[in-house]
């Protein structure tokens, strides 16, 4: 069972993603790679850069530390521009296994 759920990636995708993970799933840690935005999205719970007008759910918790939004995570999804998938998954690996007998990552990858 899905429990603990980690989205990477706070454009307008990540952000849709998060909110729709967590009105089916409960809890979702949203990576948010620049700092005042994730600060932003803490205070005023809405993407003001990416997504402005649409409230974030109420469990989606935006962090700006990788090992928060990948560490003990059931599932963990990618949505970053495609030319950083590489780098994420290396740091995502840091805290997360990443393994093809258990899948636990997806990646959602756009152009």
């Amino acid at each position: 069972m899905i429990k603990e759920i980690g989205v990477i990636g706070a454009g307008a995708w990540g952000t849709t993603l998060a909110n729709l993970v967590a009105e089916k799933w409960g809890r979702v840690h949203l990576w948010v790679y620049e700092e005042d935005l994730c600060d932003a999205m803490a205070t005023k719970r809405e993407n003001v850069i990416y997504l402005p007008g649409q409230k974030l759910h109420s469990s989606v918790i935006p962090t700006s530390s990788m090992e928060e939004a990948s560490r003990a995570k059931d599932l963990i999804v990618s949505a970053v521009p495609s030319q950083f998938v590489r780098d994420r998954i290396k740091e995502v690996s840091r805290f997360h296994a990443i393994s093809r007998s258990q899948p636990s990552f997806s990646a959602l990858q756009r152009g």
